[in-house]
């Protein structure tokens, strides 16, 4: 597992228990009756509705999400956790043998989850699995928008710093250029020539001059420096 996934795991489980601490705040107001009113209710829901949107917002921008396959999948497993739990709480509610076990151990968890969102039942049928089914899709659309808009913030962001970091080695304004000039922009490159491009290069034929004449110039150091070395031990001899 590298960094990246690491951190996309940290930001999956940090999603997770922040929905668990308002469930718990929301399960504290429920015994006091002033909570009853439809404005709490729709509090909860929008402060449910922020907290996945801007989670996973911040979760684009801090794991540097590049595809939109990766939020979609972050979208996801966000809410694979409870999607499991639901649908095994689905399931145990076909066998009567298993009443205690659903309501008790995994049917009051799905709905302690789903406590905050309960101001959504105004708009839908009187089923329970419906309700949660519903929240399970907004709670992942939610999640998914606040990744890719994350996503798109740091595509900006990086843009930007390029743009700074050529003003100040150029010490001039760069002109900014419109997104929509790309396409028209890299059609003119193309038409360019080479050499307008990348510094002139050395054809083969030209390479190949240029050693020759390096091994001209070192042979003819080589036989300088051997009769050199001739001379020298002839001098020797004579003494």
């Amino acid at each position: 597992m590298n960094n990246r996934e690491k951190s996309l795991t940290g930001y999956l489980i940090g999603i997770n228990l922040l929905h668990v601490v308002l469930c718990f705040a929301v399960m504290m107001l429920r015994r006091y009756e002033f909570y009853e009113a439809l404005r709490l209710k729709w509090a909860s829901l929008i402060l449910t509705v922020m907290l996945w949107y801007t989670f996973s917002y911040i979760t684009a921008l801090g794991s540097y999400m590049s595809k939109k396959s990766v939020a979609v999948g972050f979208a996801l497993l966000s809410v694979l956790p409870i999607t499991i739990l639901t649908g095994i709480s689905f399931g145990l509610s076909f066998i009567r043998e298993a009443g205690w076990l659903k309501f008790f151990f995994i049917g009051s968890s799905v709905n302690y989850y789903f406590r905050p969102m309960a101001g959504l039942l105004r708009f839908l049928p009187a089923s329970a699995y419906l309700f949660y089914a519903v929240c399970i899709a907004v709670m992942a659309v939610l999640s998914m928008l606040g990744a890719l808009s994350g996503m798109e913030a740091s595509r900006k962001k990086v843009r930007g710093r390029k743009v700074t970091s050529v003003k100040k080695k150029s010490g001039k304004e760069v002109p900014r250029i419109d997104e929509n000039q790309v396409e028209e922009a890299a059609v003119v490159d193309d038409e360019a020539p080479k050499a307008a491009k990348a510094p002139r290069r050395l054809s083969a034929k030209d390479r190949e001059k240029l050693i020759e004449e390096s091994d001209e110039e070192l042979n003819a150091e080589i036989e300088r420096l051997r009769k050199k070395l001739e001379e020298n031990q002839a001098k020797r001899k004579d003494e």
